[in-house]
């Protein structure tokens, strides 16, 4: 059976009756219209295709028993603000993955099967104060061109705790938030916005420009929602402020399989190198040249495999994967690729935010990773994120796919 969801980056009716009325003549714009999918929607697309990879993009019969999807390419069932994607097998493990991205972007669900609308959470950022190791007056000098106040009000403000700084936003916009102002000495957290509801959100903007003596102290007066997002720009990229209105390149964040999938591969190649030299160090004349031979081959499999893993999650095109997979089986240049890719890969886990050392993530950060990518069910597992080997195997095609496209 096809299960349907329509998914919607727009704000919704508050009633969920009032909604069904309007979804019916916003269907009707949706197979007229031939605008392109919202940026929230492509990257909604994308997430979920990694995990699931699109019908269009099966390499055979296979893959394409497999796929859950009603039909392809994916993408074009976006259309706009509005998404709607047919589910044909694997709904239990489809639907909680949609479900998940959907409240981390923001995104509204509508299941007319169950009979359900699923908004999105929203949330709140709430003060709590300045770090102890940083002036109030120095925090206060940093925030006063975010906000539009002066030092002096935005010092009054930093010493009200508990107050809320803003309101009605996705999850990833207040993580966004409560990360950067964390990094110049404000203590914030966010909270679950039970107030607000689909309805309601559009009125929660800031106060106009034109009456900023309107603005009370959980209301930013206006450009704060701007200002916030060159702020963010500038700290997250390095920028000049006259170079700050250009678009910020998309945050690497934990919710993103390729990281995870990089310290994965990372480690698999530091442990088959470990194991190499283990082998290597074995007497033939104890235990016979052939039963070394023997224990290298499976060794050599994991080392190649994790070449293969970590290129394939790098951006590397088909040729460069080859000449990495041909390089490995070299003696002397697999040591110096190792070096450079290892380099590389460290590179990226640190732009993530994580802390690698010389041996890779460590086991606790890496079940960090699994867990934030995988949701309560099934169990997740360091290595296998989504319970079975057929989930992990539709994971792997789908990158495969998506960088071959590249």
């Amino acid at each position: 059976m096809s299960y349907t969801l329509t998914i919607l980056a727009v704000q919704t009716p508050a009633s969920d009756a009032e909604t069904y009325t309007w979804l019916n003549d916003k269907r009707e714009s949706y197979h007229s219209s031939d605008a392109a999918a919202v940026p929230v929607l492509v990257k909604f697309h994308d997430a979920i295709t990694r995990l699931f990879p699109c019908l269009s993009s099966c390499a055979d019969g296979e893959a394409m028993d497999a796929c859950p999807w009603s039909d392809g390419p994916l993408i074009n069932n976006f259309v706009g603000d509005m998404g709607v994607v047919g589910i044909s097998q694997r709904h239990e493990e489809v639907i909680p993955q949609i479900l998940r991205f959907s409240n981390t972007l923001g995104l509204t669900v509508i299941d007319e099967h169950e009979g359900v609308i699923h908004r999105p959470q929203r949330y709140r950022i709430v003060l709590q104060g300045v770090k102890e190791d940083m002036a109030v007056t120095a925090v206060a000098d940093k925030l006063a061109p975010l906000f539009k106040r002066t030092p002096a009000q935005v010092a009054d403000m930093l010493a009200q705790a508990g107050l809320v700084l803003k309101k009605d936003l996705t999850q990833i916009v207040a993580q966004n938030y409560v990360a950067t102002l964390a990094q110049y000495g404000c203590v914030c957290v966010m909270e679950p916005d039970v107030n607000i509801t689909s309805a309601t959100a559009a009125q929660s903007a800031a106060v106009p420009e034109e009456n900023p003596e309107h603005a009370t102290a959980t209301t930013p007066a206006a450009g704060t929602d701007q200002a916030m997002q060159r702020w963010i720009a500038y700290n997250n990229t390095g920028k000049k402020k006259e170079e700050a209105d250009k678009p910020e390149p998309e945050i690497v964040n934990y919710d993103d399989i390729r990281i995870a999938e990089l310290a994965d591969g990372q480690k698999q190649l530091i442990y088959a190198v470990a194991l190499n030299f283990v082998v290597i160090s074995m007497k033939s004349d104890v235990i016979g040249f052939f039963t070394i031979a023997f224990c290298l081959l499976p060794v050599e499999v994991m080392f190649f495999a994790g070449y293969l893993k970590l290129a394939a999650n790098m951006g590397f095109n088909n040729t460069m994967r080859k000449v990495i997979a041909y390089g490995s089986m070299v003696p002397l240049v697999n040591t110096f690729i190792l070096l450079a890719i290892n380099d590389e890969v460290n590179r990226q886990l640190k732009d993530a935010g994580l802390r690698p050392s010389i041996l890779g993530l460590s086991a606790k950060q890496r079940a960090s990773l699994n867990e934030d990518i995988c949701p309560p069910w099934p169990p997740a597992k360091v290595g296998d994120r989504h319970g079975n080997f057929h989930r992990c195997r539709d994971r792997h095609r789908a990158l495969e796919n998506q960088h071959t496209q590249r």
